[in-house]
């Protein structure tokens, strides 16, 4: 993948952008609007995410942020499936809504529709609520919802799933009450060696593509260099006794798992591949510095 077609997810842009999402979801819903727990929305009225390798576009996701600081996933489509897209679409939602004070995250689908329930519930979501009859109601409002859907399944039910950001309930965990939740890794810091930066751009910036994120002015005098993947960050960090990092590892989600392993490799760069993990293509290689490294895509 060159770096002009990096994967980009951004709101819509322009005329042709709104067209084309428009079409989208006539094409995918049936229609402009959707109805959820007895409540119909116009695409208008919504928040969206575009996402794009280069010029094409390959997915979408709507969504609305709620007075009760919950933020409400209308719709995801992947229009370049088992390549990531509805991973980073869902991800990019999530960052959205924690900009916006969410709390959580929460989405309606169909009683057949196992692959999203898969798709979510490895994502970190939980079945909240299951709504008997609501889309026999929604039909009433949209005639549209089509009787049977996904495996031959009738259409009947409202599955509610949910991920929250901000726990407060207590857990027990080993007999101790634990107030606090994580929300994930915000950064990963691999070692390198002191003059390593030019190298680090070379390969972490124009090879593998990654964004490089201008380091605060308190910590550039300690060297290293910083880039964006995906929306956590890669911290490049100087080690005085310097020793690579042969098993511990960084595994990056890549879209396009192919194009980054022919670009890699087209730069002289030896490539380790690996079978083991059900459900993910991936490979291992070194960094200029001697650490491991793991790219892998799953299989939506």
């Amino acid at each position: 993948m060159n770096r002009g077609e990096r994967f980009q997810i951004t709101p819509p842009v322009g005329d042709d952008e709104t067209r084309w999402l428009k079409d989208l979801w006539v094409a995918e819903w049936g229609g402009d609007r959707m109805v959820s727990r007895g409540h119909e929305y116009q695409l208008s009225e919504l928040e969206s995410l575009i996402a794009r390798v280069g010029e094409k576009f390959v997915g979408a996701a709507t969504y609305r942020l709620t007075e009760d600081l919950s933020c409400e996933l209308m719709s995801i489509n992947s229009m370049d499936r088992g390549h990531g897209t509805g991973s980073q679409l869902l991800a990019a939602v999530e960052q959205e809504a924690r900009a916006a004070g969410c709390r959580r995250v929460w989405l309606i689908t169909s009683n057949d529709n196992l692959d999203a329930l898969r798709f979510y519930q490895r994502r970190g979501y939980r079945i909240t609520g299951i709504h008997s009859g609501a889309i026999d109601q929604a039909r009433r409002i949209k005639p549209s919802i089509p009787l049977v859907g996904d495996h031959g399944i009738e259409i009947h039910d409202e599955i509610e799933l949910a991920k929250s950001f901000h726990e407060t309930d207590k857990t027990t965990l080993g007999g101790n009450n634990v107030n606090h939740s994580f929300y994930g890794i915000d950064h990963v810091q691999l070692a390198a060696p002191q003059g390593c930066e030019d190298e680090a751009r070379r390969f972490f910036g124009d090879i593998l593509g990654m964004e490089e994120i201008e380091k605060p002015e308190s910590l550039r005098g300690r060297g290293g260099v910083w880039f964006r993947c995906g929306t956590q960050q890669l911290h490049i960090g100087v080690e005085g006794n310097f020793s690579a990092a042969k098993k511990a590892h960084p595994a990056f989600h890549v879209h396009n798992l192919v194009s980054l392993k022919e670009r890699v490799m087209g730069q002289g760069i030896s490539v380790r591949e690996d079978e083991l993990l059900p459900g993910a293509e991936r490979f291992y290689l070194d960094d200029p510095f001697g650490n491991r490294l793991e790219f892998l895509e799953w299989k939506d």
